[in-house]
């Protein structure tokens, strides 16, 4: 990767808060660039599926081994596998591909400090084939976190998130936001009435509102950001 390019990616780190996690986020991003994440094995659904309850096992219990290694807090997708709806609303909008996201598993940290130290470790468990810091550059819901893509048995993918403690509290709200607008868009994917458009708009600015608000208080807290310049926002 080019030095423009790591200027630029240490540049948006900073606007962020996060000078001083900058460079170990860019070793990060260098070693596996979420670009050129695989594509999930198999690429056939059914199979996938299938493959994926089989490994949700193995899967929890290398997420324990961080948990106990790492002093983190570890937990599996609720159900242990994506509900199968919703991989194929997410299908149905455009995309094909088999989501890499059909297990999924979170490392929940008390501090930002805590969650790099913890994304440079994971290595040493599981097999890391992308890399995303979504400290740096959110989801537009505001929502961030540390996202991997590790490779299990057979090739398949899962995903492994890394998340501050104080996002995880706020997740477990957020999301019923976040189901309401992913049901509307579902129903309206391709002319969005204009109720449900307004309600989709106003979903999607309290969910930034709320993830922006509590993202300032964890800078704050680690004296990432000061006091009053919080205040003022």
């Amino acid at each position: 990767m080019t030095l423009q390019a790591r200027d630029a990616y240490l540049e948006r780190a900073a606007e962020a808060g996060l000078a001083m996690f900058a460079e170990r986020s860019w070793g990060l991003y260098q070693r596996f660039p979420f670009e050129q994440a695989p594509r999930q094995s198999p690429g056939d659904i059914v199979e996938a599926y299938e493959r994926a309850r089989r490994l949700a096992a193995g899967f929890a219990s290398s997420l324990r081994e961080c948990e106990e290694r790492l002093n983190v807090q570890s937990r599996l997708r609720p159900g242990d596998v994506k509900d199968a709806n919703r991989t194929i609303e997410k299908m149905s909008g455009g995309r094909r591909d088999v989501p890499l996201d059909l297990l999924g598993g979170t490392l929940i940290c008390s501090s930002l400090t805590q969650a790099y130290a913890v994304a440079e470790d994971v290595t040493a468990t599981f097999t890391v084939v992308s890399f995303r810091d979504r400290h740096v550059v959110p989801v537009p819901s505001g929502y961030r976190d540390l996202q991997f893509s590790v490779k299990l048995e057979g090739e398949h993918i899962a995903e492994l998130k890394i998340l501050h403690r104080m996002l995880a509290d706020l997740d477990q709200y957020e999301h019923r936001i976040f189901e309401v607008q992913r049901s509307i868009e579902a129903r309206h994917r391709d002319e969005m009435p204009f109720i449900e458009g307004l309600v989709v708009k106003s979903l999607t600015t309290a969910s930034n509102t709320m993830y922006t608000q509590a993202w300032k208080r964890i800078l704050v807290t680690e004296g990432l950001l000061g006091q009053t310049e919080d205040e003022n926002d």
